[in-house]
């Protein structure tokens, strides 16, 4: 199999102007694979060390971080963040009194986790982040349900900076990118400046790539494949029972993943386990996996979105198809169709003569810019894996899952896509 071949085929196809993939085999040997060039308008060569943005691969350095305090002893993620954080105020005194840094880093605290405001880039940024939580709505009970959260792991990101008595940035490098020696892993402009780093582009243009700092823990580490997949050899033989424990899955997910540890999602693919994390951030995606069975892993960089749609074409080709039979469609799909809101997407469900049909749309309230104009709505088919969890048939979306979530008494509440609870309304 020319994994090269099959990855700049799809480039091209998918229109992404620069991508990193780097391959550690079972025998501890790395293949890398960089085509494309950092930018449309001033472009270089990609490289192995040329800088991207990783996203929300990021939310696994700070569960790397934070375990590492528990190795110490420093940290237990079953006590109240407010044992570490004792200014915390949420939204009412039972949710401040009882969510713990588990809950943080397996997303379910149940509130709203879609906020991404810009409280300046001095030391305090993060603080002040954490103070704007009280106002977050509660979805679901703390503890009961998966939904992809990504202030908590801002809020995790200030526990671990309280803990160690220091900026999260700094603490980050100090437990986590300095052991590893990932000499080129950072997160500002002024660290990246002077280094080769992919732009990121959306539809053929170049796009703004800095984060808010409050932002850092939740998506705002940039990175190499050369780092990255020294942090992936370093997850596939964990040092300690801490740090493993974060492939240990601690709950039932249903939407980007099957399952969820401690911040890596768990799947199985052609009967392997695989624990990964992905990450888009404005004009970038990226992936990293981890099969250990096999001792594999690998990383992917690219400079545009692509709905991961080169993700999975690349675990097909290191892992084979995966020959998931899709269940029979239930009795009645009517029960299912409706609109459900979540704070990025709109989603309508329809029944036509093809069986169920999903409607996304992302709304005015969820768009990066002010200036930026809202899209058609992007239509895929779905079809059921079992009673209650659908799987998207068609591009951009394709092998997407999605889970209907019932209330107590049998209804359908919610539609969990891309990881989110959408509320049907």
């Amino acid at each position: 199999m020319d994994l090269e071949a099959v990855i700049e085929r799809n480039r091209l196809a998918l229109g992404i102007p620069g991508v990193a993939v780097a391959v550690l085999d079972g025998a501890g040997d790395v293949r890398t694979i960089c085509q494309g060039v950092t930018s449309l308008e001033h472009p270089l060569p990609i490289t192995p060390t040329t800088l991207f943005q990783i996203g929300s691969i990021s939310k696994t350095f700070v569960a790397t971080a934070a375990l590492a305090l528990v190795d110490e002893g420093r940290l237990d993620l079953d006590e109240p963040v407010r044992t570490y954080v004792d200014d915390l105020q949420l939204s009412t005194p039972e949710l401040t009194e009882g969510v713990t840094t588990r809950h943080l880093l397996t997303h379910t605290t149940g509130w709203v986790g879609d906020y991404f405001a810009d409280t300046g880039e001095g030391d305090d940024a993060l603080s002040r982040f954490v103070a704007k939580l009280a106002k977050a709505p509660q979805l679901t009970p703390l503890g009961e349900t998966y939904s992809y959260n990504n202030s908590a792991f801002n809020l995790a990101s200030h526990v671990v900076a309280r803990v160690h008595g220091t900026t999260y940035e700094r603490a980050a490098k100090e437990l986590v990118l300095r052991p590893l020696g990932l000499r080129r892993t950072c997160f500002t402009a002024e660290d990246a400046i002077s280094q080769r780093v992919a732009i990121g582009h959306r539809d053929g243009r170049a796009q703004r790539w800095r984060r808010p700092r409050a932002h850092h823990g939740a998506g705002g580490v940039l990175s190499c494949i050369e780092d990255l997949v020294a942090y992936a050899r370093f997850h596939l033989t964990p040092p300690n029972a801490a740090v493993a424990s974060m492939q240990v899955v601690q709950r039932a997910a249903g939407s980007l993943c099957d399952e969820v540890g401690l911040s890596w999602m768990i799947d199985r693919h052609a009967g392997l386990t695989v624990v990964h994390h992905g990450g888009t951030t404005n004009g970038y995606q990226a992936d990293l996996r981890l099969v250990p069975e096999r001792g594999l892993a690998w990383v992917m960089l690219t400079n545009a979105e692509h709905h991961h749609q080169l993700d999975c074409v690349i675990q097909e080709a290191l892992l084979g198809d995966d020959h998931e039979v899709a269940a029979g469609a239930p009795p009645s799909l009517d029960e299912y169709a409706g609109h459900y809101e979540s704070v990025l997407a709109d989603l309508d469900l329809v029944v036509d003569d093809e069986g169920l049909r999903l409607d996304v749309s992302t709304p005015r309230r969820a768009l990066w810019s002010p200036d930026d104009e809202v899209e058609p709505a992007r239509p895929t088919r779905l079809v059921f894996r079992d009673a209650d969890r659908v799987q998207a048939l068609d591009l951009p979306y394709t092998g997407h899952r999605g889970e209907f979530v019932r209330d107590a008494d049998g209804a359908i509440e919610w539609l969990r896509w891309d990881g989110r609870l959408a509320r049907r309304v």
